[in-house]
């Protein structure tokens, strides 16, 4: 039994060894993109997270790294807005989502940050921030309708309402409004 144990785990150590020549060295995104789902080295994976030509192999990569100084690194540093943000769905460090929901280039990736926090205050904190500061009116709106602050989330519906560009987004900040008002309160 113990001979058969051993047998298995050379095998398997054989064929991390070659996912892992396959993962750095394949010429084909779709062959590294496809090997990355054998890779439980975390090593490896953080290399290829962020050394990768291709960003889907990248994020793929990135989706399956535990290490959290790793995962902030990619969160704040990789160009492409679905790399950061497969990051950050990974990320605990309630410090370092504040400031990406505050700070990242792109709203998606803002608000998976800002979904994230579970820290009571500080989460008020970065909505209170997101709603006065925020060029994204959509999470500007999502922001509000989490606000303790119903004053403020009152007055971000109503800018919203009166200005935004797109008819759906002044829709749903005219609803949630009328939800605000004093009277509708559950």
């Amino acid at each position: 039994m113990y001979a058969k144990r051993q047998l298995i785990n050379i095998d398997k150590a054989l064929a991390q060894e070659v996912y892992a020549d396959i993962a750095k060295n394949d010429e084909n995104s779709d062959v590294r993109f496809a090997v990355i789902e054998n890779l439980t080295d975390q090593t490896l994976l953080a290399y290829i997270a962020k050394n990768d030509e291709d960003s889907w192999v990248r994020q793929s990569a990135a989706e399956k790294l535990t290490d959290q100084t790793l995962l902030a690194d990619i969160a704040k540093n990789d160009e492409e807005w679905h790399v950061r943000k497969a990051a950050v769905e990974k990320l605990t460090d309630q410090t370092l989502l504040s400031d990406v929901a505050k700070n990242d280039e792109d709203s998606w990736v803002r608000k998976e940050a800002a979904d994230k926090l579970i820290d009571k205050s500080l989460a008020q904190e970065v909505y209170t921030d997101i709603v006065k500061n925020d060029n994204g009116n959509g999470l500007r709106l999502a922001a509000a309708d989490k606000l303790n602050d119903k004053k403020l989330a009152q007055e971000v519906c109503a800018d919203i309402a009166k200005n935004d560009e797109d008819s759906w987004v002044r829709q749903a900040a005219a609803d949630m409004l009328a939800e605000l008002k004093p009277g509708n309160a559950p």
